[in-house]
């Protein structure tokens, strides 16, 4: 049986994520801030920690004994303070990593973000070595962007690490996408690019979930990669 720790394990991603794991007979150790939602992941069969990664040695209590890192835990508001951004998406991503390499893990997975590519023009296909604009559009991106050169420094290292990119994620528990859409909606109005002809390829959270626990199963193959993910069926806003 192999250990993981979920991080962000009460958001939505990592509440389907932490639920696959222990389908697929991991021992799951899941962090986060919301308690009620931490009770419910306790009920599945994870072990339950709430803590601040970026406080004391608190990685590397969290990485003890774990055989993988799912680091799902950000910050992904559209705004606020970048120091806040900084703490929560470049800090703590450190702080697990050097806890995660000093703690014998092998294999740690890295959700990143598409927002990367953004460069205020409309784009499809875009792959992997895709290049990245020179200013990225949001502190948001900017920060994961810096978390993903330190986790690639770390793997150059000798932390078998991988990225994931999943576009969009929807699904139960979201917190964030479908709930922005319908507090637009019940304003009344709702905008359409290109009169609603824009195409958006979104991510069902247990797909991605899978996508991470491959990434950890075959990891032999995956580490030192980027994925983007998405349910691979672009549709008009």
């Amino acid at each position: 049986m192999r250990t993981a720790l979920v991080t962000g394990a009460t958001g939505g991603l990592g509440r389907h994520l932490t639920a696959a794991l222990l389908r697929e007979g991991y021992a799951v150790r899941a962090t986060g801030r919301d308690q009620a939602a931490g009770r419910a992941l306790a009920a599945l069969g994870a072990t339950f920690v709430a803590a601040d990664l970026t406080e004391g040695d608190a990685a590397r209590v969290l990485t003890r004994g774990c055989d993988a890192v799912f680091h799902c835990a950000a910050l992904s508001s559209p705004w606020g303070p970048v120091a806040l951004f900084r703490r929560t998406n470049v800090d703590a991503t450190q702080a697990l990593l050097d806890a995660a390499r000093a703690g014998g893990v092998d294999s740690f997975v890295h959700v990143s973000t598409p927002s990367l590519y953004f460069d205020f023009r409309d784009r499809t296909g875009i792959r992997e070595d895709s290049p990245l604009p020179a200013r990225f559009a949001s502190p948001y991106a900017a920060t994961k962007a810096e978390a993903e050169v330190r986790v690639r420094a770390a793997h150059a290292a000798g932390l078998p690490c991988s990225i994931v990119r999943p576009r969009a994620i929807f699904g139960e528990h979201d917190r964030v996408l479908f709930p922005r859409i319908l507090r637009v909606a019940r304003r009344g109005t709702f905008p359409l690019p290109r009169g609603g002809r824009a195409l958006i390829d979104v991510s069902y959270a247990d797909n991605v979930a899978d996508a991470l626990i491959l990434c950890d199963r075959r990891r032999d193959r995956a580490a030192g990669r980027v994925f983007n993910i998405t349910n691979g069926e672009p549709m008009p806003v």
